[in-house]
This record gives structure tokens, sequence and C-alpha cells, in this order.
């Protein structure tokens, strides 16, 4: 079974990330590439909660995140 896909937005690499290594593909994004990534990823986590990237890229029908963690 492939490592689960978590995509970052807008965030600085975190320390405590390096802890998934052998977990999880960690790919990182920001809003102008955010709509095009979003489909491929497992899981969505936004540093910037207060930010309408998330809601301006949402997928349509089809492949989209199972789950967004806003920290």
């Amino acid at each position: 079974m492939p490592d689960p896909v978590l995509l970052v937005l807008d965030a600085e690499p975190s320390p405590r990330l390096g802890r998934l290594t052998g977990r999880a593909d960690v790919r990182y994004t920001d809003a102008a590439t955010l709509a095009e990534r979003l489909p491929a990823a497992d899981v969505l986590l936004v540093w910037d909660f207060s930010s309408d990237a998330v809601r301006d890229a949402w997928p349509g029908p089809g492949r989209r995140p199972r789950w967004v963690h806003t920290a």
C-alpha cells in the first residue's frame, strides 16, 4: 500500500513533519498550485485558517482529500 499523500498549504516546513518520514508522502503547495495538487492529496494540512485558498481550489466531482486539518 502506498504512503498517504499529505499536502501542506502555505507553511514553512515544520520540524515535526519529519516524524512522518516513511509513513506519508509530504508535499508542499501554495494557493497558486493548490487546485492542481489537491485531487492527489489524501490529507490537506492548512496552516492559515483565514485563507480563502481552500474554498477557491476545492475540487468539484471526483477525487478529493479524505481529511482536512487546520492548524
